[in-house]
């Protein structure tokens, strides 16, 4: 009973330290029914605490524009995107250190990244999949997992120093001897435009992009989709939170669930407050879930030592039960769901397959 005592208090007080520090944690969008020019609009969103929009991805653009079809009119179908030209731009390596070799010409909004394969440097679309290097002192490390650029990028910071970098003709040659048959990311992004938030976003949807001579900013639009625009007045969501949310519809069971989330994204997802559970509730409202399971596994567990619900190795502090009751040991299940039309909180069989929500932290240019 000793050893079991301190434990227990260990949960619950990491359950009050997150009950403190969790708001604004999944991300949140706010409708600002304005209609101003981009400096303004960025000016806005800050005196807010947030930023404007990033798009990562296909699913945030077509979140966004279901649900600025939901908010908007005939005067508001055009949204700022936080995305804009960065006049002041030079090519860096990842680390920081200055890139003295010669320029990339980009046109279209393009994102231009490197990777060496067969000796050689190569530029691609930042978006593609492929193995990489990462860096950390003198050594050098292939992780033959395929990311896009910004996901190595994550990935290197968080399990080594950072992507490769090469600042000497003897470290281009290390490098390239690493591995021959790969072709490989390395630390040098090329790209004129930035995003509001500083985060790191390989999304360009080009199909949908109409070009405007000297065009400095972006808008997405209900009836023409992703532009590029040289200056107007638009309207503008404000978001703000640094963990984004994903819908996934492979049903696996919890554990498997866990498993693909951590692989993936960082994590199945957890609902630590009432924002957070607002978040998902904004986000489910506009994502097309037809097709899916009735419910989604969160991270939801039942303690099979104590018998209460936690998120990994905290407590549920805040919750949202169905009829407002939580399930109890020894009649209920011992994982929990979201259901997908109240939202609401409830126990399952863990054994069950079913679609299931992970959480994505945002990474940021800056280390």
């Amino acid at each position: 009973m000793a050893t079991i005592k301190p434990i227990l208090m260990l949960v619950l007080f990491s359950g009050l330290m997150q009950s403190v520090f969790a708001a604004n944690r999944l991300r949140y969008f706010s409708n600002v029914t304005e209609i101003l020019n981009f400096t303004a609009a960025q000016n806005k969103c800050d005196e807010n605490g947030g930023s404007l929009v990033t798009l990562y991805d296909q699913e945030d653009a077509d979140f966004v524009l279901n649900l600025t079809k939901s908010i908007g009119d005939d005067n508001h179908s055009s949204y700022w995107l936080g995305l804009y030209k960065n006049l002041s731009a030079n090519a860096t390596w990842s680390n920081g250190d200055p890139f003295n070799g010669p320029g990339v010409h980009l046109e279209g909004g393009k994102q231009i990244c490197m990777a060496i394969g067969n000796g050689t440097w190569m530029n691609f679309s930042c978006s593609d999949r492929k193995p990489f290097m990462c860096q950390k002192g003198k050594n050098y490390s292939l992780i033959e997992e395929e990311k896009n650029w910004c996901q190595a990028l994550q990935y290197c910071r968080t399990h080594y120093t950072d992507l490769a970098s090469v600042n000497t003709t003897r470290h281009d040659e290390e490098l390239k001897q690493e591995n021959t048959n790969k072709t490989y990311w390395i630390g040098l992004m090329h790209d004129e435009w930035k995003w509001d938030d500083n985060s790191c976003s390989t999304y360009r949807n080009e199909a949908n992009i109409a070009l405007e001579p000297n065009s400095s900013y972006s808008i997405l639009s209900w009836t023409t989709g992703f532009l590029w625009k040289s200056g107007e007045r638009a309207s503008l969501l404000c978001t703000k939170g640094h963990v984004r949310i994903k819908v996934i519809n492979e049903p696996k069971t919890w554990e498997a669930a866990i498993e693909y989330c951590k692989a993936h994204h960082t994590r199945l997802l957890w609902i630590e407050d009432q924002e957070d559970q607002k978040a998902v509730e904004q986000w489910l409202r506009h994502t097309p879930v037809s097709g899916y399971t009735k419910s989604f596994w969160i991270a939801l567990k039942q303690s099979s030592v104590f018998g209460f619900w936690i998120w990994s190795d905290r407590i549920v502090n805040w919750n949202n039960w169905k009829d407002g009751t939580m399930p109890e040991a020894p009649l209920s299940e011992q994982c929990g769901v979201m259901d997908a039309g109240s939202f609401k909180w409830r126990d399952e069989n863990c054994w069950h397959r079913l679609s299931f929500l992970c959480e994505e932290e945002i990474f940021y240019m800056d280390k």
